[in-house]
C-alpha cells in the first residue's frame, strides 16, 4: 500500500518527523516557528544537513534503509511474536527483526 504516493523516505521526511515529535512533546498548543529560543526551522535544516552531509556513508545508508523499511514497507520490516511480557505497568512485546531494536513498550 502506498500512502500519498510516498515510495521512499528521504532526509527531509526524517527531519519533518523529528520536528513534529519535538512539537508533540512540548506544551505549546499552537504551531509557531519558534518555541522560546528553540527554532524549528534551524532544527529541521540541522537534521537534513546531518543526514545529507554525513561523512559516514554506511551510517547514512543504514539510517535511510531502516526508515524506509519501517515506514514504507512495515509489513516486511518486522513481525511481532506472540511472546508478550508484563513488566510493571508496561506490556512488552518482543519482536523478530533483522537489526537489534529495543522491545516495544505499551503503557497499560
Amino acid at each position: 500500500m502506498v500512502l500519498h504516493d510516498m515510495t521512499s523516505i528521504d532526509a527531509e521526511h526524517i527531519a519533518y518527523t523529528c520536528v513534529q515529535a519535538h512539537f508533540g512533546i512540548m506544551s505549546k498548543s499552537t504551531w509557531s516557528e519558534k518555541d522560546g529560543i528553540f527554532s524549528y526551522l534551524k532544527f529541521y535544516h540541522a537534521i537534513v544537513s546531518l543526514i545529507l552531509d554525513a561523512t559516514d556513508k554506511k551510517w547514512k545508508n543504514e539510517l535511510l534503509k531502516r526508515w524506509n523499511m519501517y515506514v514504507v514497507c512495515p509489513s516486511q520490516a518486522f513481525k511481532c511474536s506472540t511472546n508478550k511480557l508484563f513488566k510493571g505497568n508496561y506490556l512488552v512485546t518482543k519482536m523478530d527483526v533483522s537489526m537489534p531494536t529495543p522491545a516495544v513498550r505499551t503503557r497499560l
